[in-house]
């Protein structure tokens, strides 16, 4: 590299030079940086699986203690729920000694995705505050489908569940509302089996494209978006859903059925 000298016999570089260096620098970093994020970003996941397999434990010793019986999804006036408590149904949640596993799992930390913070950051907060982006599939383990008008208060047996390795228990989960990613503590199945007809979906692949698993014999693995489909009645169209990585796992309800 050429180099000139000033009046006192002192060498620097030439503008060209320092713009050249300038470009190489950009360069390097529009290169790195992605994979710089997408490293941080598995290192999330790796947390959010940890606390995924801690709260599954949490509710299979529930169960071991419950005659089998899983914790309910939800209370008949739907403030209590799994995670957390609330006075009414504009107050965010809180971990609550009345919440069924709390006995089991009392560190809030645990109970919060590390790789949802940004988008509570974003005003996620602003529908069902403090449920820390991790949903319990309500229908199926939480719920009983036919025990209408109240499905989340009948929760299913260890033993009602034919397959525990191949049947979701607790995801990543996030909604859309007005195109804006928020909090949310359901699993969706892809079919409402009660009215027969499409479920909004709640799972957020949010982990480089993955969404983690917690399954109901406890293992967690990670799980690639399967299908979209919509309800039609929440105003957001599929499209917008998979551009905001939230999607079903699988095409139909088998893997949340627990039959």
């Amino acid at each position: 590299m050429v180099t000139r000298k000033n009046k006192k016999g002192f060498s620097g570089f030439t503008l060209i030079e320092l713009l050249v260096v300038i470009a190489i620098i950009a360069m390097l970093s529009s290169i790195l940086l992605p994979a710089l994020s997408k490293a941080r970003e598995k290192g999330r996941g790796a947390v959010c699986i940890s606390n995924l397999k801690q709260i599954s434990l949490a509710f299979i010793m529930y169960a071991d203690d419950n005659d089998g019986w899983y914790p309910p999804a939800s209370s008949q006036d739907n403030n209590r729920r799994w995670h957390g408590e609330r006075p009414d149904a504009s107050s965010p949640f809180v971990i609550s000694e009345q919440t069924p596993i709390y006995p089991y799992l009392k560190n809030k930390e645990i109970r919060a995705c590390p790789s949802f913070k940004k988008y509570l950051a974003t005003g996620a907060v602003a529908y069902e505050e403090g449920c820390g982006g991790y949903g319990y599939n309500c229908q199926y383990i939480g719920g009983t489908p036919d025990a209408w008008p109240f499905p989340f208060l009948t929760p299913a047996k260890d033993k009602e569940i034919k397959n525990s390795t191949e049947t979701i228990m607790l995801t990543d989960v996030a909604i859309l509302n007005s195109g804006q990613i928020i909090e949310y503590s359901y699993v969706e199945a892809p079919t409402n089996e009660h009215w027969g007809s499409n479920n909004d979906p709640s799972i957020h692949f949010r982990h480089n494209g993955k969404a983690n698993v917690a399954w109901c014999d406890g293992h967690v693995t990670s799980e690639r978006l399967g299908s979209v489909t919509v309800s039609g009645w929440g105003g957001s169209t599929a499209d917008e859903f998979r551009a905001a990585n939230i999607g079903f796992i699988g095409t139909d309800n088998t893997l949340y059925d627990r039959e």
